[in-house]
This record gives C-alpha cells, sequence and structure tokens, in this order.
C-alpha cells in the first residue's frame, strides 16, 4: 500500500474489525452531529479511560452496529462503552449520568 513503509504515514497498520456501515443516519450531517455531541459530552483525555483508541472503539460501535473494544490490554481493562454520547446531546448525557 502507498501509505505503508519504513518512511511513509503508516509503518505497519493492522486492521482488526472490518465492517459495513448500519447505521441509518450516516450523512456528512449526521456524522458531524454524532462527533459533536461526542466530544461535548466529555472533552477530557485520559490514557486509561477517553482516548483515541476508545474514540475509534466507540465510533465503529456506532457506525457498524457491532460490540467492539479497543485493541490494547490497558485501554480493554478500563474500557467504559461511550457510544451513546455520539446520539445523545450533551445535555441529556449529563442526565443520565446523574
Amino acid at each position: 500500500h502507498k501509505y505503508e513503509g519504513r518512511d511513509k504515514r503508516f509503518l505497519d497498520p493492522k486492521i482488526h474489525e472490518s465492517s459495513d456501515v448500519r447505521i441509518s443516519h450516516r450523512g456528512q450531517g449526521h456524522i458531524m452531529r454524532y462527533l459533536s455531541n461526542y466530544v461535548l459530552a466529555d472533552a477530557r483525555y485520559t490514557e486509561k479511560g477517553r482516548n483515541c483508541q476508545t474514540f475509534a472503539a466507540d465510533l465503529y460501535a456506532l457506525l457498524s452496529g457491532t460490540d467492539t473494544q479497543p485493541t490494547t490490554l490497558v485501554c480493554k481493562a478500563f474500557y467504559k462503552d461511550e457510544t451513546k454520547s455520539f446520539i445523545y446531546t450533551p445535555t441529556e448525557m449529563r442526565e443520565f449520568r446523574q
């Protein structure tokens, strides 16, 4: 692949899962709303809890309709599914967490 290799963007990418997009509302506007909801619901970053791997797992689960988890052991150990953060407004998420 043109992006793989020592001097490229990805040294040695691994594809852990693959799936069709199964969510009905999947236009650009919908995706932007999902991303905004997710970030505004909780903008913290933590190595163990909310990071790029947990975000990727949550987004993949939303789009594919599958139950998935991050791939590293540390993230797996502390992972909490936050997929619902994409579909509810930040106000609604705060109500859920109370």
